[in-house]
């Protein structure tokens, strides 16, 4: 069906889309393929018409789930793709016995990040972590717990 969006599984085609998402300063083919091997983090897009608008890349690292990675296409962007992933991710965690919160940390530059993290309900759980990044760029840990509070729409 033209234009429907579905999430799937990442598989390697959706490699170049996941790459033009990222632009220069994003996650290289290494990073996702050290994601997957190493970190046995799993990486789901939304597709419309076979073509990769958003995705998330997670880390289910018992007790938590974590959000390594996530992003969308600019002109696919604030049209709720994003948003779809987390509220599923939502979901698997009020569902799943094993886990009990949802993680995520982002730079404290980015905003669009951090608002949707809010706006799903995942919220900042303490000031920015120092030097948390590489590059000595400080970092905002975001936190949802089984017990938390769903925003009401």
């Amino acid at each position: 069906m033209k234009d429907q969006a579905i999430i799937r599984p990442m598989d390697r085609a959706d490699l170049s889309d996941l790459l033009v998402i990222e632009g220069e300063d994003g996650w290289t083919r290494d990073n996702f393929v050290q994601a997957e091997l190493v970190l046995h983090a799993k990486t789901v897009v939304v597709d419309i018409d076979e073509l990769a608008v958003s995705f998330m890349t997670i880390r289910y690292d018992r007790p938590c789930i974590e959000i390594l990675n996530c992003g969308t296409r600019r002109s696919y962007q604030r049209k709720g793709h994003a948003r779809r992933l987390i509220e599923e991710l939502i979901r698997n965690l009020r569902t799943e016995t094993s886990f009990h919160a949802i993680k995520a940390v982002c730079g404290v530059e980015n905003f669009e990040f951090r608002g949707l993290m809010q706006a799903c309900g995942i919220h900042e759980i303490h000031a920015p972590v120092k030097g948390y990044y590489e590059d000595g760029t400080d970092g905002v840990l975001f936190c949802l717990t089984k017990e938390s509070r769903q925003p009401s729409r």
